[in-house]
C-alpha cells in the first residue's frame, strides 16, 4: 500500500461533517498563520526604519558640521527622487532678491514693463545679478 491509496482509503472513511471539521480547522490555520507573518513583517518594518532613522540623524549631524565647516550652502543626495535635498544653509535665504527682481520684470502695473532707455519695445528688462548676503560668522 502506498501513501497516496492510504490517504485516499483514509479520505473514503472519513464522514462528511469530519472533512468539514478539518477543512476549518486548516483554514483557521491559514489565517492564524497570515496575522502571524503579517506581524512579523510590521516588526521588521519598524525595526529598519528605527535603525534608518539612527543612522539618518547622524549622518545629518555629520553634513550640516562638514557643510558649514568646508562653506557649503546646499549639500544634494542626486540618488534621492523625492527629496534630494540633504542639508541647506539656514544663512542664505534670496526669496526677497528674487521677488524684487520679479516685481521689477513684471510689475503690478496692467500693459506696462519696464524697459532700459534706447531699448526694443516688448524686450525684457535685464535683471541685475544677485549678490548673495555676506555669511555671518
Amino acid at each position: 500500500m502506498t501513501c497516496g491509496s492510504a490517504s485516499r482509503q483514509a479520505g473514503e472513511k472519513l464522514s462528511q461533517e469530519e472533512q468539514a471539521r478539518l477543512t476549518r480547522q486548516g483554514e483557521v490555520l491559514a489565517r492564524q498563520l497570515q496575522r502571524k507573518q503579517d506581524e512579523y513583517q510590521e516588526d521588521v518594518n519598524a525595526a529598519l526604519a528605527d535603525v534608518q532613522d539612527r543612522i539618518g540623524r547622524k549622518m545629518i549631524d555629520v553634513l550640516d558640521r562638514y557643510a558649514r565647516e568646508n562653506g557649503f550652502t546646499v549639500i544634494l543626495d542626486s540618488s534621492a527622487q523625492n527629496t534630494p535635498i540633504l542639508y541647506a544653509s539656514t544663512q542664505i535665504d534670496v526669496t526677497q532678491d528674487i521677488v524684487r527682481l520679479y516685481d521689477q520684470a513684471y510689475p503690478a502695473k496692467a500693459g506696462s514693463t519696464p524697459t532700459k532707455p534706447g531699448a526694443k519695445p516688448g524686450t525684457p528688462p535685464v535683471a541685475k545679478p544677485i549678490t548673495p548676503p555676506a555669511s555671518k560668522p
